[in-house]
């Protein structure tokens, strides 16, 4: 029934692809990167692709900072928008009941 652990064809599997790609992936984790390339690249490249992704930096975080005033100034022009949205309906409006 676990002939499989004694077959050393399961060890080079284990150990040549599948651990690797798991190493890959929680590196690609840590550093902020595509964890399914990694996870992929670490099947392939086997340690090299371990050692390629612990000397690459990490990526940036990416951080927007919205201020109040700029969400302010959002709010107003989609006001504005809207407004100007409504008054045109009621001018196509005024055009269609004009004619019939």
């Amino acid at each position: 029934m676990m002939d499989y652990l004694t077959d050393p064809l399961f060890w080079i599997l284990l150990g040549w692809v599948f651990l690797p790609a798991v190493v890959c992936y929680y590196l690609a984790l840590k550093k902020r990167r595509s964890t399914l390339f990694w996870l992929i690249a670490g099947m392939i490249l086997g340690l090299i692709g371990i050692f390629v992704l612990y000397f690459l930096p990490p990526l940036p975080m990416k951080s927007y900072k919205v201020h109040k005033d700029d969400r302010l100034d959002t709010k107003l022009r989609m006001y504005q928008n809207l407004e100007e949205m409504q008054k045109s309906k009621e001018k196509r409006q005024e055009k269609n009941i004009d004619e019939s």
